[in-house]
């Protein structure tokens, strides 16, 4: 499995700016905010009678900087907070709990920055808790804690469907590969060798039969174009595709494979991720029965219950025990789980288990229909 991305990558990646100069780019925002601030403040502090030409200074900047401080906490509890109903009267009930707290938050970072200022330069002022300045202060906070709210939302709204663009656009870039790999593979000097070889050898013997074997390979290279569109498909198009390659490997190889199939029809429908079938019905046949004699079996199963469908490959050799190592994967099965991962975000597996005469891939992933937006 892949790591987690940490926080700091995540806000580079989506802001496309690097997360120091964005604390220093919301540092300098407050600061401007405070420095306005400070020349309202400033006119009522001389117009009350005030003497100390840095105090209005120190009170804007300790008020901005307390709510600058306050705000990823407000951002995280809109975003992320659990516990609470998603309709109105659930949101009002969380965030008009909160309102008084964030007030003592606010007051008590103000108190505690001013107090600190004062002892530093010398000023022989204190800062105590009063109920008058706590709900003068509510009065301030509440429809800023709101207005927090609102901007913590719209903010959240907007990294989750950037991470969605991101995401997509990395499953297409890995789908585009991934495609272009699968091309590759087909198109190598020693598969169109055997191929072409069968061919020639069935068209005067039994032309049909290399007419089949040509109609089997056009049509697999243009479904693999045809399809290179969509990260999901229904399983359904996934096993036709897998149809085609097989019946290319069975005539290669005519009285060594058999294939048996058991998908039930009420599965077919469910989305699994593009040409993930043919690489490890590929693998079966390289690794196990194209290096050995004796029939070869692949079994080919999906199961599937309310949350989960699973999807297994097994290949047997008859009479043969298969030295084999279930927890080393080769590129093509590192390829697959890594698309997993990124498809469905954690939420599906690919095992690997070694049986007495093959091996056994059994993939897990969320059973669904509904193709992501």
């Amino acid at each position: 499995m892949q790591e987690r991305v940490p926080f700091e990558e995540r806000i580079s990646r989506i802001t496309k700016i690097s997360f120091r100069k964005a604390v220093l780019f919301y540092l300098g925002f407050w600061t401007l905010i405070a420095t306005i601030n400070t020349i309202q403040e400033t006119r009522n502090y001389f117009r009350m009678g005030g003497e100390i030409w840095w105090e209005p200074i120190l009170l804007s900047f300790t008020s901005i900087y307390s709510i600058g401080v306050l705000f990823p906490l407000v951002y995280w509890y809109t975003n992320h907070a659990r516990g609470f109903p998603q309709t109105l009267i659930g949101q009002i009930g969380k965030h008009g709990l909160v309102i008084p707290l964030y007030t003592l938050l606010h007051l008590g970072l103000m108190s505690g920055l001013r107090s600190g200022a004062y002892a530093l330069l010398g000023a022989d002022k204190h800062c105590c808790f009063s109920w008058n300045q706590y709900w003068y202060e509510f009065s301030k906070d509440a429809p800023m804690y709101l207005l927090f709210v609102g901007t913590s939302w719209a903010i959240g709204l907007y990294l989750t469907q950037e991470q969605q663009r991101l995401r997509q656009a990395r499953l297409e870039k890995e789908l585009s590969q991934a495609q272009m790999e699968n091309l590759h593979h087909q198109l190598q000097p020693h598969f169109l060798f055997n191929t072409l070889n069968m061919i020639s050898s069935y068209i005067h013997t039994n032309p049909n039969q290399a007419e089949s074997i040509v109609l089997e390979l056009s049509g697999l290279l243009r479904r693999t174009l045809d399809l290179q569109q969509f990260p999901l498909v229904p399983l359904q198009e996934e096993l036709l595709t897998v149809e085609k390659y097989i019946t290319i490997m069975k005539a290669r190889f005519p009285d060594r494979l058999q294939v048996d199939t058991q998908v039930p029809s009420e599965v077919t429908s469910y989305l699994v991720p593009n040409m993930l079938l043919q690489p490890l019905i590929e693998n079966a046949i390289k690794h196990g029965i194209a290096k050995r004699r004796g029939m070869g079996e692949i079994y080919i199963r999906a199961e599937a219950d309310s949350h989960n469908l699973q999807l297994i490959v097994e290949n047997r050799i008859s009479g043969q025990t298969l030295s084999l190592q279930p927890d080393h994967k080769g590129v093509g099965l590192s390829n697959i789980e890594t698309r997993l991962h990124t498809l469905y975000d954690g939420l599906a597996t690919l095992q690997i288990q070694a049986l007495d005469n093959g091996m056994q891939v059994r993939i897990t992933l969320p059973a669904s229909t509904n193709r992501p937006e």
